[in-house]
């Protein structure tokens, strides 16, 4: 994911009131959803129920389920591996039986072209 350099500065420049925690959730909110977005724009409370839909932008992110986002991370993986499973478990960080039971769990279905 590339950050610009006005999101580092904003970055750099941002309270963080909650301190690295905060930081922390918005480094693992980059690396999941692939997307960085604006940190005003953002409510990180203890309670994820608390998020506030209306200050995201259509151009963030959607909130979902992380099973949700864990399979559509990995039929990206895959994807993008040319449907190698071997190469998309090895992205994955994951062991090649360990992806084929999450694809049969989230019903993924790979054909190689």
């Amino acid at each position: 994911v590339f950050i610009s350099n006005e999101n580092i500065e904003k970055l750099a420049q941002y309270d963080w009131p909650g301190n690295i925690r905060e930081l922390e959730n918005y480094i693992e909110l980059i690396v999941n959803t692939e997307v960085v977005p604006d940190i005003y724009n953002l409510n990180f409370e203890t309670n994820p129920v608390a998020y506030d839909n209306s200050k995201l932008q259509s151009s963030d992110f959607v909130l979902c389920s992380l099973k949700d986002l864990e399979k559509d991370h990995i039929i990206k993986v895959i994807d993008s591996t040319n449907k190698n499973i071997t190469q998309a478990a090895l992205v994955l960080g994951i062991g090649r039986n360990t992806l084929y039971r999450k694809m049969k769990e989230f019903h993924i279905e790979c054909y190689a072209s």
